[in-house]
C-alpha cells in the first residue's frame, strides 16, 4: 500500500518529471485529473526500477494537493513477471514488461521514461484537452520559466521543486474552483476567456466520480 512517506521522498519530482516529458506533462496532468488510466513504462536494461516509482509519483503531485493522494488508484511499480491488466479505475502505474505497450487495451496513456514518448489510446477520447492547450501552454510556459528564473534557481534544487509543485497546486484549485463556479478573476472578460478555454475540461471534471466530492 501506499504510504505518505513514499510521495514526500525527495527523489520524486516533479521537475525531473517535467524534464523528461516536456510540454507532454500537460497531457499527463489532465489524464491523471480526469481519472484516465495512466501507465509509465521503461526499458529495464537502462532504466532503474527507482526511478520509474518515482515518475509514477509524480504524476500523482501533479494534483495532490489540493485533491487528497490517490492511494487506491496508485501502483508504483509492477515486476516484470506481473502480466495481467490493472483493474482499478483511472489507475497511476508502473510497469516494466514490455508486453503492456502492446496491450492498448489496458491503458489510455503510456508514458515512456526511458524514451520521453507519451501513447495514446486510439480508442480513447482526450477530447476534453482540445479546449484547453491554449491555456494549459500558457501554464507550461510559465512553468518552464519559473524552473529557469535566476532566482529560483539560485535558490537550489528543492526550491525550484516546492514552487514547481505550487504552481500544479495553484492550477488545479483553480479548475476546481471553477467546477464549483468559486474561482475569482480580475474581470468579466478575464473570467469568460478562462472559462471559454476550458470548456471541455471543466464538463469532464464534473462527470468524474470524483466531482462529487469536490
Amino acid at each position: 500500500t501506499l504510504n505518505d512517506d513514499e510521495i514526500g521522498d525527495n527523489r520524486v519530482s516533479i521537475v525531473r518529471l517535467m524534464q523528461r516529458f516536456g510540454e507532454q506533462i500537460m497531457t499527463i496532468y489532465n489524464a491523471v485529473l480526469s481519472e484516465k488510466r495512466v501507465l509509465f513504462t521503461c526499458d529495464p536494461s537502462t532504466t532503474a526500477t527507482e526511478e520509474l516509482c518515482s515518475f509514477v509519483l509524480a504524476a500523482v503531485l501533479l494534483v495532490s494537493p489540493p485533491l487528497p493522494v490517490l492511494k487506491r488508484r496508485v501502483f508504483p511499480y509492477f515486476p516484470l513477471a506481473y502480466h495481467q491488466p490493472v483493474q482499478v479505475p483511472g489507475y497511476i502505474a508502473g510497469v516494466t514488461n514490455p508486453m503492456f505497450a502492446q496491450k492498448e487495451q489496458w491503458w489510455d496513456l503510456l508514458c515512456d521514461i526511458t524514451t520521453g514518448v507519451v501513447r495514446k489510446n486510439s480508442r480513447v477520447s482526450f477530447e476534453d484537452e482540445v479546449d484547453s492547450r491554449e491555456y494549459d501552454l500558457e501554464f507550461y510556459q510559465l512553468a518552464m520559466a519559473g524552473v529557469h528564473s535566476h532566482v529560483v534557481r539560485a535558490s537550489g534544487e528543492h526550491v525550484c521543486e516546492e514552487w514547481m509543485r505550487s504552481h500544479f497546486c495553484e492550477l488545479t484549485h483553480e479548475l476546481l474552483d471553477m467546477v464549483t463556479g468559486d474561482a475569482e478573476f480580475p474581470s468579466a472578460n478575464a473570467r469568460a476567456r478562462v472559462y471559454d478555454m476550458n470548456q471541455r475540461r471543466l464538463r469532464s471534471l464534473r462527470s468524474t466520480p470524483r466531482s462529487s466530492c469536490i
